[in-house]
């Protein structure tokens, strides 16, 4: 039974700080949940290097079907990962949106205030500076994820739409899975149609 793993990684990467997809993200989960309805049940799957346990992992296409593939906000909800800070935080730092470091400083600055009692910091809890020193990407949000090389066999077949070329540890990832006979597909993006096509006489 042949597999077809769909990456992600840049999607989601960008998700822990853009609050909508860009063009070519839209473009990438559009056509990876058009295929992977194209495709039998328990043979598609989403793929992606998962920073949190630094290993490239997979999910079942089913988990993130009927429209949280192709949504910002329930695709971000269903792998656990916060909303961008500026969707998040208080009044307090909003006057430091695009400026990471002075939010930073304050948010600091407020966590020792709340810790010496003064109940204005006490109450304002979202701008602590755990909150946003983390980049939360995944927080256990989507059980199911498992490492790609447990789900994938030779001869399945691993498709980069995204935009990941300068992360070393998804071009490793996707090097080891070539080498063990996985069929990769690097996708230009006016010929994923053609590819679609194909891939539907396939399954």
């Amino acid at each position: 039974m042949t597999q077809y793993f769909f990456d992600i990684s840049g999607v989601l990467n960008y998700l822990s700080y853009g609050s909508r997809f860009t063009g070519i993200q839209r473009v990438v989960v559009t056509l990876a949940d058009a295929a992977c309805q194209k495709i039998p049940a328990g043979q598609a799957f989403i793929s992606y290097l998962d920073p949190s346990r630094g290993r490239y992992v997979a999910v079942p296409y089913t988990r993130l079907a009927g429209g949280r593939l192709t949504d910002p906000d329930r695709l971000r909800a269903s792998f656990g990962m916060r909303p961008p800070l500026s969707d998040r935080q208080k009044p307090s730092l909003r006057k430091y949106d695009g400026k990471s470091m002075r939010a930073l400083y304050h948010a600091v600055r407020f966590d020792l205030y709340a810790k010496l009692g003064r109940g204005k910091y006490q109450r304002d809890k979202q701008t602590s500076s755990r909150s946003l020193s983390s980049s939360a990407l995944f927080n256990g949000g989507c059980p199911d994820v498992r490492p790609f090389e447990e789900l994938a066999t030779a001869r399945d077949h691993l498709v980069l739409m995204d935009s990941v070329w300068g992360n070393e540890k998804a071009l490793a990832a996707f090097q080891a899975a070539k080498d063990s006979g996985i069929v990769v597909h690097t996708m230009l993006h006016d010929l994923i149609r053609s590819w679609l096509q194909r891939s539907s006489r396939m399954t």
